[in-house]
């Protein structure tokens, strides 16, 4: 099911958080629908997390603008 959300969701240009707790509630029915929005949540979290942490060693991330623009989210 998580494959077919992340390929539709891929030719749709979307995030699929919301494909995937569809899917996650409709393929368990004892989970809450709550429970299923918070592990998509926390499974696109860990790809962003692990895609950052590529990225900064590869050179692609500027440490310097970067913590200018948290910055400017944060305050």
């Amino acid at each position: 099911m998580m494959t077919f959300t992340g390929i539709f969701s891929g030719f749709l240009g979307m995030g699929s958080v919301a494909l995937k707790a569809i899917g996650m509630d409709g393929h368990d029915e004892d989970t809450f629908f709550k429970v299923s929005i918070t592990m998509s949540n926390f499974m696109i979290g860990v790809t962003v997390v692990v895609s950052a942490v590529i990225y900064f060693h590869r050179g692609y991330i500027v440490p310097v603008l970067s913590a200018h623009v948290v910055g400017r989210r944060v305050g």
